[in-house]
């Protein structure tokens, strides 16, 4: 969590980054992990003894809960609430102002025709059929269009068909 990376893919000797850890390289691995971060000092080295600790090749060398909790990296400053809540906010304000465009204009002209067959749609008893045809899809739109949700398909789908029958 601390990285946004697992440490290596696999818990295996095929696997690069832990044959480093097992080789007594931890020096490679920190400098690979180090890599594309911040700065050279990203992980404090509280942090890389508990992990190094955690990742101890001989099972019997690995802390227990008590040592885990005890140990210095573990103790060490975490922020208040509202350091995080206003952290979260400030990043939610750039986001928002990075993709807030009100001077972009809507897009012209038109896509090839031929790009969209049209589709039937069929009662079940095979009566009233209707001919759509699909709307043409234009890329600018995109930025007005998307947007992301933690919820399953099926509830978003649920809630949209919802919403359509009371309008």
């Amino acid at each position: 969590m601390v990285s946004r990376h697992p440490p290596f893919l696999k818990a295996s000797n095929n696997d690069q980054y832990y044959r480093l850890l097992i080789g007594n390289r931890e020096d490679l691995f920190w400098a690979y992990h180090s890599k594309n971060k911040s700065s050279d000092s990203y992980y404090s080295e509280s942090f890389k003894s508990l992990i190094q600790w955690l990742f101890s090749w001989n099972p019997i060398e690995r802390p227990s809960i008590s040592e885990i909790k005890s140990h210095e990296w573990f103790n060490g400053p975490v922020p208040t609430h509202k350091q995080i809540k206003d952290a979260l906010y400030f990043k939610r304000a750039t986001l928002a102002k990075e993709n807030y465009h009100p001077d972009a204009g809507l897009p012209s002209g038109s896509p090839d025709p031929t790009l969209y067959g049209s589709e039937t749609f069929r009662s079940p008893n095979g009566e009233n059929v209707i001919e759509r045809i699909a709307a043409p899809y234009y890329a600018e739109l995109k930025r007005y269009t998307q947007f992301f949700s933690s919820e399953d398909p099926d509830t978003l789908l649920r809630t949209l068909a919802v919403f359509a029958e009371k309008k």
